[in-house]
């Protein structure tokens, strides 16, 4: 396996100029370099480009495109990505300076194709820790225990899946997209912390 993996950090975005610096910020701060960070701006009205684009950062490839929620926006982003190794990426979230290289290190060990990190869910700057660990396929059958942003996974195995693009599905199609990779293969979680799940008052 290649020592230097490169990682594609996919973001869809809808009218999220107002969070979205603070998220790349956060992404290019990462403690391992060979990263390129894709944002799927799904339609946004907002200033999202403006924004991205007063980043000014060759880490950053942005894309505009017509509105088809968060299935279309990810699946255009695996399309485009180049990585050997995919993060899907929330427009709200915030990546600690290990995530990269701990997920790294780890698929250097293990060789495997997808594997859950663990995150904080931060409320008020208040921090849980969530860190499901050890085979989760069987945990994942009675409900979503698993975030896009601890998660990476292969692109080969990704663009085999693929997110449903289905408009009533949005909020689920990551939930979906587990249970079929577990069709074919265990999910395996880490308890090492690398992100934080922002959950905002409105």
């Amino acid at each position: 396996m290649n020592n230097d993996i490169l990682f594609s950090i996919i973001i869809p975005t809808f009218n999220r100029g107002y969070l979205i610096k603070n998220t790349i910020n956060s992404l290019l701060k990462q403690d391992y370099s060979n990263y390129e960070i894709l944002v799927v701006d799904d339609g946004s009205t907002d200033n999202t480009k403006e924004i991205i684009d007063s980043l000014k950062n060759d880490k950053i490839n942005y894309f505009f495109k017509k509105n088809g929620e968060r299935g279309s926006a990810r699946n255009y982003g695996l399309y485009k990505s180049k990585g050997d190794y995919i993060n899907f990426f929330d427009s709200d979230d915030e990546a600690m300076p290990n995530h990269l290289s701990t997920a790294k290190n780890l698929i250097m060990k293990t060789g495997l194709n997808i594997l859950h990190l663990g995150h904080n869910i931060k409320k008020k700057n208040k921090l849980i820790s969530n860190n499901p660990i050890g085979d989760l396929s069987i945990k994942m059958m009675y409900g979503n225990i698993m975030l896009p942003i601890s998660t990476f996974v292969s692109r080969g195995l990704a663009l085999k899946i693929k997110f449903s693009e289905n408009r009533e599905l949005s909020g689920s199609e990551d939930y979906l997209f587990w249970l079929k990779i577990i069709a074919y293969q265990k999910i395996i979680g880490f308890p090492n912390i690398t992100s934080n799940l922002i959950i905002h008052n409105n």
